[in-house]
């Protein structure tokens, strides 16, 4: 075959062979004419392959003229070989050697038929081959008519590094390069010639490219469904290459015959079973590809230990020594099936395994077993999240913010619910979620909840699933955002969707679980700012939130109670009842337990408690008492900017809220009684000045002019200590800064 010559590269002007016209050799005393430049590829450049390598194709060719080895490793099907046949086809490139030999080597090399192949290239006259009687025969015949010429010896597949070895030593003066899939021989084949490069997979938009040049009309006409294929193939050019092609063939212009093939290649098990067309006419299936790198392992045991392997979650998904333990993979079966390239190494000792390995090795895996090896899995993952913080008390909660937790949650999760137990599953599920929800989403749309219910979709576990993630996205959507709960959000809808979700605990197989009671014990608490914000039930919203409090004191979540204590003083507050309203805030002090050092409280619901208080004081005229709580509720409003984390969006937004309250609270009481709040202004503008030390020229005379206003925003940006701009860079670091320089010095001031 005579490949094109390509403008892409050209280093130096063709190499001329080192050999003359007519040059012979003699062959067993039978002179054999010699060919100038032989090339010898066998396998035909597919076009549609070139995708994504150009950047790394460079590299080769400078490393090859540079006179390196390179090593191209990673997965079978990835494209490897591709990659080398880019090589072998540009002209310009391999006109720089005197010649280009490729040999197909794979776990049992035919070294006859690659040397006789080698031989018909090397010779003008390929008929007059001698009689050789033995492989070693053939061997120096090639060697001796490669001679001392500098070729390209292109070693394809290779699995043995005696092997690559062999064929290197029949030309000193050749480049080679070698393709395998095995990581263990690139290292053994490493030398100080020698440069390994990884093939790695395609990048999602690269993969969609390629399916797209493949199968326009399928991209056109079922975007999302064909992004969803290509994300089956996670970046393998061969599987991308065969579903693009089928995909291609089904394109004839009929909307519903196309629209079978496209949700049919949704199952990641037809792809499998596709015939993978290969240059020697076979039709092997994908799984088939797939399973000939298993051969390159020693023992049943190691087979084992991939296929159970395969039960885990996928790359980008990977698993430590102790997850591959609890699989019963021990360290050194894990060691082998990393150098024969099955899984590869992350970093920090983590390891994963591609995706459609995974498919493969899944699916011969007795599904009793499969399960079993789930639920020792979700055992393990289970232990894992006690072990890393699980408690009740509010600086654990920071996990739901951490993404090592969070992923520790999804493996249990995903383990869960591939053992087939749906019920428990989903309950499990529930719990995270509103669990969530309460630590963040309760103010802001939390991201992580939204996760949660798109990855379990995606997942798409059991068939009643889908309509109870459905309930979830409507209570995210309903629920209004922000402080103001009053005349905001869809509580209507709320209503309706937390009623249907306690339904569904109610009527589970798992309705008495820890997860069960939990989800309950939340849902009576949104339930309760539903009737109270939106229902116009006050004694029924009262006796939610009561429900809610009995059931985390009884479970020992203290710091829980604590808030929905809050939230029901701030409740009974808002419709008139003072004296309720002050007991439910002081039990929600004494749950707080503010005599714990200042870094392990949560200076969120402290300083909310004594905001309210202020405001109780300040209704009945106790200035001291509302002095004292306002200095108090200040504090820990601004201490939340930098305890126990740096400040961010939500914190800066909770120091905005209380000290607008605050100054709206005292602007309106000053029109009757300027004097009084003027006093307890200067003790606050006092109280604070060690926190304005790194402000310009602060001055009281701008608290005195916003009163004589009435502008209680004026009268806030007066008062308070003002933080950098949030947009600044490092802002947040500074916010940290200025309360760990300054909190010592307005704790004494407190006390």
């Amino acid at each position: 075959m005579t490949p094109e010559p390509s403008t892409n590269y050209l280093v130096h002007e063709p190499k001329q062979s080192a050999i003359g016209d007519n040059a012979t050799v003699n062959v067993y005393n039978t002179p054999v004419e010699l060919k100038q430049n032989p090339y010898c590829v066998t396998h035909v450049l597919n076009q549609e392959h070139l995708i994504g390598r150009s950047a790394q194709l460079r590299d080769l060719q400078l490393s090859l003229l540079q006179g390196h080895r390179p090593v191209l490793k990673y997965l079978a099907g990835v494209g490897k070989t591709t990659l080398a046949l880019q090589l072998a086809y540009d002209k310009d490139f391999f006109s720089q050697f005197e010649g280009v030999l490729w040999a197909d080597l794979g776990a049992k090399p035919q070294w006859e038929a690659i040397l006789r192949r080698w031989y018909n290239a090397l010779v003008n006259d390929p008929t007059r081959a001698p009689s050789l009687k033995s492989e070693q025969d053939w061997y120096d015949v090639v060697g001796n008519l490669i001679g001392s010429r500098r070729m390209l010896m292109i070693l394809d597949d290779v699995w043995q590094c005696q092997d690559a070895r062999k064929l290197m030593q029949l030309g000193k003066r050749c480049a080679y390069l070698v393709t395998t899939r095995i990581p263990q021989l690139a290292n053994e084949l490493s030398d100080i010639h020698s440069r390994r490069f990884d093939v790695q997979k395609l990048d999602y938009i690269e993969s969609w490219d390629m399916l797209c040049q493949l199968a326009p009309m399928a991209a056109e006409w079922f975007p999302q469904e064909t992004r969803a294929i290509a994300d089956l193939a996670d970046g393998m050019p061969l599987a991308l290459l065969l579903l693009g092609k089928r995909l291609g063939k089904e394109s004839t212009g009929d909307y519903e015959r196309l629209q079978k093939t496209v949700k049919k290649l949704l199952d990641p098990g037809v792809m499998m079973d596709m015939p993978a067309e290969q240059d020697d006419g076979e039709n092997a299936t994908l799984s088939a590809v797939i399973g000939k790198s298993l051969l390159v392992l020693s023992s049943d045991a190691a087979r084992k230990a991939f296929y159970a392997l395969s039960i885990l979650q996928p790359d980008p998904h990977s698993f430590d020594k102790e997850t591959a333990q609890a699989c019963g993979v021990d360290e050194e079966l894990l060691y082998e099936l990393n150098d024969a390239g099955l899984i590869e190494c992350h970093s920090r000792s983590r390891y994963a395994m591609h995706r459609i390995f995974a498919e493969f090795g899944r699916r011969r895996i007795d599904p009793e077993e499969r399960r079993t090896l789930h639920l020792a899995a979700a055992e393990h993952f289970a232990e894992q999240l006690s072990t890393a913080g699980d408690s009740p008390d509010y600086l654990s909660w920071y996990r739901y913010e951490q993404s090592d937790w969070r992923d520790l949650v999804d493996d249990w999760l995903y383990h869960l619910a591939q053992a087939g137990d749906s019920e428990r599953a989903f309950m499990s599920l529930l719990r995270v979620f509103f669990d969530a929800f309460w630590w963040w989403g309760y103010y802001l749309r939390y991201d992580y909840c939204d996760n949660l219910v798109n990855i379990w979709r995606a997942r798409n576990i059991a068939p009643e699933i889908g309509p109870r993630l459905a309930l979830l996205d409507a209570f995210l959507d309903a629920y209004p955002a922000g402080y103001e709960k009053r005349g905001a959000g869809d509580w209507a809808a709320v209503t309706q969707t937390l009623e249907s979700i306690r339904a569904l605990c109610d009527a589970s197989p798992e309705h008495d679980s820890v997860d069960a009671r939990q989800v309950r014990g939340f849902t009576n608490f949104f339930l309760a700012e539903a009737l109270a914000y939106g229902g116009g039930n006050a004694q029924a919203a009262v006796q939610a939130y009561r429900d809610a409090i009995d059931y985390f004191s009884a479970s020992d979540h203290l710091w829980v109670s604590c808030w929905i204590e809050f939230y029901l003083a701030q409740f009974l507050w808002e419709g008139g009842d003072a004296a309720a309203a002050r007991t439910h805030v002081q039990r929600s002090l004494a749950l707080e337990h503010e005599d714990e050092p200042a870094w392990e409280r949560d200076p969120e619901v402290l300083a909310n408690d004594y905001r309210l208080l202020a405001e109780l004081d300040l209704a009945v005229g106790d200035l001291a008492a509302t002095a004292h709580h306002a200095r108090r509720a200040v504090f820990y409003a601004w201490l939340f900017q930098g305890v126990p984390e740096a400040a961010d969006d939500y914190t800066r937004m909770f120091y905005t809220e209380i000290t607008s309250r605050i100054a709206r609270t005292w602007s309106d009481y000053a029109r009757d009684h300027r004097a009084a709040v003027l006093g307890l202004a200067r003790e606050l503008y006092d109280f604070l000045l060690p926190a304005r030390a790194d402000e310009t020229q602060p001055s009281f005379d701008r608290v005195e002019q916003a009163l004589d206003q009435g502008d209680a925003a004026a009268l806030a940006a007066a008062l308070f200590p003002v933080f950098p701009d949030q947009e600044a860079a490092g802002s947040a670091l500074e916010c940290q800064r200025r309360v760990c320089a300054y909190k010592n010095s307005l704790i004494d001031a407190l006390t």
